[in-house]
């Protein structure tokens, strides 16, 4: 099972205007009404892979066409509460993302400490559920949050990649304590699941994306670590 509790996300109700910037794979750009149709979970639902995202009005699924207005809408898409009571009684899908809610998404002017917060709960009901076992935890953002980053950001395509943001992984499988030097982006978080459930790419981007296997030793099992809450002032 791979659970993402993405931070730093906004709902459509929030972050989007009327009209998007398009970008097509030749560098054509236009604006277009933020209703799209392309593959997105479409790939594990045709494999029959359960899934399901987490997020105050369908999150970025909001703009898929096919999705929005077709009947994973209402099986598929949930909220974070309804994560975290099916994380406690160990019902997650096989593949879940997770967007907390806009008061704890740790944007401006919303605390750093009730996201972490937030987050941390989100971790230990996964960790105490009887899901954790074979559980694969990732943890990312949208986003880099603006400060001075002194690598340049390398120029793998046309539209090469951002500042650098983090990424943690907590499983029983994770090496403890490992740091990777590997390259990775928010692609590889496909393509992780993709080589884990022998889907093909979506995009050229995810297929040349690492897939983050030298994180994990599955021949033996890390015990779990229930994590500690700060108190928010």
């Amino acid at each position: 099972m791979t659970t993402l509790p993405g931070v730093g996300q906004e709902g459509p109700a929030t972050g989007l205007s009327p009209r998007q910037l398009r970008i097509d794979d030749k560098g054509n750009r236009r604006q277009q009404s933020p209703c799209f149709d392309f593959k997105t979970c479409d790939l594990l639902e045709n494999a029959g892979i359960s899934w399901r995202y987490y997020a105050e009005d369908g999150g970025v699924l909001f703009l898929i066409n096919h999705i929005r207005k077709g009947p994973v809408w209402q099986r598929n898409i949930g909220i974070a509460d309804q994560f975290v009571a099916e994380a406690r009684a160990g019902q997650l899908p096989t593949v879940s993302w997770v967007l907390p809610p806009g008061a704890q998404s740790e944007h401006p002017p919303n605390g750093i400490c009730q996201g972490e917060t937030w987050t941390i709960e989100a971790v230990n009901f996964v960790m105490q559920g009887a899901d954790w076992s074979f559980t694969v935890i990732l943890i990312t953002y949208d986003d880099f949050g603006g400060f001075y980053d002194h690598v340049a950001p390398p120029q793998v395509d046309q539209f090469g990649l951002g500042p650098r943001v983090p990424l943690l992984i907590i499983s029983p499988f994770a090496k403890q304590g490992y740091i990777s030097h590997t390259q990775y982006e928010h692609a590889s978080v496909l393509k992780f699941i993709e080589t884990r459930y022998h889907l093909p790419a979506l995009t050229a981007r995810d297929a040349s994306a690492n897939d983050m296997s030298d994180v994990f030793n599955f021949s033996g099992k890390q015990s779990r670590l229930i994590l500690s809450e700060r108190q928010c002032q």
